[in-house]
Parts: structure tokens; C-alpha cells; sequence
């Protein structure tokens, strides 16, 4: 069993957006990540997609999903499942700031842009390595 303490872990700011790892690989899960993130008024995730399944639990703010061609609103006390490949974004359209949980069927879970290529976040894990290859160092594992 693991407590991890949310106030010393990494914080990464990217265009409006604060994100920490909650729980990951570094903690010594192998198939699930969890994100808390927080977007600023006006903020928006850039369009993206991942190869596992995701939830969002929002937590606090308001704000729109987009995804398959379609804009759904959501409000705190609801969450937001999404499926492996399926490109979505999330901006926040209140006045407050929104505080999402994500949860991912992945670690690390990576995101993904409309061309298929890593994006490349601020905290995503160093040395991506493809499925099926093992990391040399510890405490990574294998990346599915």
C-alpha cells in the first residue's frame, strides 16, 4: 500500500492548465494513471486522443466536451467516459476555473494528436519507449 501525498508531487503548467500526476508508474501502477488537472477560465485541452479508456470526474467548473462531431455541456458532480481513440477536447467556459480528475486504463497514459504522433507534454514520462518494450530503468515497467 502506497499514501501518496498530493502537495510534493511534480505540478506542470502548460497554456492554462495545471496538471500532477496523482498516481502512475512512479507509484507502482502498471495499468492505470490518474491525473488531477485544473484549466483556467478560457482554457482548453488541445484536440487529442489516447489508446486506453478514460474517465473524467469534474470536480468543480463548468464546461464543454468536444467529441465524434458533437459539443456536450458538463457541470461538477459528473464525470465524462471516453473511449480508446476517440479524439475529444475540454474547455472550460465558466468564470471559474474547472478541477477535473482523469483516470486512464494506461500507465503512463500518453496523449495522442489527429496525426497520431506523441504530443509531447510537459509531464509525460522521458525516453517514450513503444508498446511492447521494456524501460531499462526503475521504476518503469512496460509501457502497453
Amino acid at each position: 500500500m502506497k499514501i501518496v501525498e498530493h502537495q510534493g508531487l511534480a505540478v506542470h503548467e502548460l497554456a492554462g492548465i495545471e496538471h500532477r500526476t496523482i498516481a502512475g508508474l512512479a507509484h507502482g501502477l502498471e495499468t492505470l494513471d490518474v491525473w488531477k488537472q485544473r484549466l483556467r477560465p478560457g482554457t482548453a485541452t488541445p484536440p487529442h486522443h489516447h489508446h486506453c479508456e478514460e474517465v473524467v470526474v469534474v470536480l468543480a467548473g463548468h464546461g464543454v466536451v468536444e467529441m465524434d462531431g458533437n459539443a456536450r455541456e458538463f457541470a461538477a458532480g459528473t464525470s465524462i467516459v471516453i473511449p480508446p481513440g476517440v479524439p475529444h477536447r475540454l474547455v472550460n467556459t465558466g468564470a471559474e476555473d474547472l478541477e477535473l480528475l482523469g483516470v486512464f486504463g494506461e500507465s503512463p497514459a500518453r496523449a495522442f494528436g489527429a496525426d497520431g504522433q506523441p504530443l509531447g507534454l510537459p509531464w509525460d514520462p522521458p525516453a517514450f519507449v513503444p508498446p511492447g518494450q521494456m524501460r531499462a530503468a526503475a521504476p518503469w515497467r512496460m509501457y502497453r
